[in-house]
């Protein structure tokens, strides 16, 4: 199975000059048009809006999280996890205590690490890091070539089809993992499946 999770949410850089009518920067975040402004201007999958340079670019335009800055501190620091162990089995109990279980407050930061065991002090170096800014573009940039197309958060994608009920995660990967293998007289579920 393919995993990728990108903590970013509905984040935008919030672009000081947008190439979009309409569309000017804002001090709070603002779904109804700035997001989709940034979203238009920084699919680079998009010709009909000329691409702007600062997309993601942190220190020419601000991160605005829909949630505050706290989000924008646990997606940061989550980012740094998935950097730093690379394996979803790894860094996944730290995202699903933090985002899961404390809803993305910093003050569990540090017990959520530990719990996950990943080592807080490197976390905490890479967030406060040069690398931490590209690794954060480069989650934004992901996350906008999927244009309007996602729907929301947490958005989820299993072959290719978005899954409307996230509740039902375990039985569509069961599911498509028994379809893909029907030809195989030996076929045996995964453990944990239904």
């Amino acid at each position: 199975m393919d995993y990728r999770l990108y903590p970013w949410g509905n984040a935008y850089y919030n672009l000081k000059s947008y190439s979009i009518p309409g569309c000017e920067p804002t001090e709070e975040y603002e779904r109804s048009t700035t997001f989709y402004c940034w979203l238009d201007t920084c699919n680079i999958n998009n010709e009909t809006v000329p691409f702007d340079e600062d997309c993601f670019n942190a220190e020419a335009a601000p991160v605005l999280c829909q949630h505050g800055d706290s989000e924008c501190e646990a997606d940061r620091i989550e980012t740094c996890a998935i950097h730093l162990y690379p394996d979803p089995v790894v860094y996944s109990p730290f995202v699903y205590c933090l985002e899961g279980v404390h809803k993305a407050r910093m003050m569990f930061a540090e017990s959520c690490a530990e719990s996950s065991g990943l080592d807080y002090d490197a976390l905490q170096d890479c967030v406060n890091s040069d690398l931490a800014d590209e690794l954060e573009a480069a989650t934004a940039n992901a996350t906008a070539q999927l244009g309007r197309s996602k729907a929301g958060t947490p958005w989820v994608v299993v072959n290719g089809a978005e899954l409307e009920n996230t509740n039902l995660l375990l039985r569509q990967i069961c599911s498509d993992y028994a379809a893909i293998n029907a030809n195989n007289a030996s076929l045996v579920l995964p453990a944990g499946c239904p």
